[in-house]
């Protein structure tokens, strides 16, 4: 009650879960005389703990100091955030898990793409992003890979039909000859 803490201080009352940061504070006003935005914990009368934000200043009252203080419950914020800190782990682990997944996938079909005898190549924005190994060895390669990044110009007789093929956006059609 009211009664209880009239002409205590926070020690006597137990009120700071973390005595330390109570000394703290107490520097930081002798100090600077203000705190602002001061995280901590304080400890409820029936022992819960309550996180807040504490800003103080010294003010005289009758030529006597005294710490004016005003705190504020952010016990909801600090739950938010805990639940949005476990949602991103989870996340990460869920990315994590399915990018294992989606490798393995990978990695089979390359396995059957190298076995079944035809050149297989994927692009993006007209380079090589992965080939199979037969391609590799009808361009010349042999059992070396054909570099990620390669460019596709390699595939047209000339500059021109390179260039032309790329401005149309690469749409095959009846008169591209392709």
């Amino acid at each position: 009650t009211r009664q209880e803490v009239i002409g205590k201080n926070t020690a006597d009352i137990n009120g700071w879960a973390n005595p330390e940061d109570r000394v703290r504070v107490r520097t930081l006003l002798a100090k600077d005389g203000i705190i602002e935005n001061f995280e901590t914990k304080f400890r409820a009368k029936d022992g819960s703990i309550t996180s807040v934000l504490t800003s103080a200043k010294v003010v005289s009252l009758n030529k006597t100091p005294h710490i004016l203080s005003v705190s504020k419950d952010i016990s909801a914020i600090k739950k938010t955030e805990e639940e949005l800190t476990e949602l991103k782990d989870n996340l990460e682990r869920l990315v994590e898990t399915r990018t294992i997944e989606l490798q393995n996938v990978l990695n089979e079909q390359k396995v059957i793409l190298d076995s079944i005898g035809l050149g297989v190549m994927f692009l993006y924005n007209r380079k090589i992003a992965w080939s199979n190994k037969e391609l590799a060895r009808m361009l010349g390669y042999g059992d070396a890979m054909i570099p990620v990044g390669t460019s596709t110009r390699l595939y047209y007789k000339n500059e021109q039909d390179f260039r032309e093929f790329g401005e149309s956006g690469g749409n095959f059609d009846q008169s591209s000859g392709l």
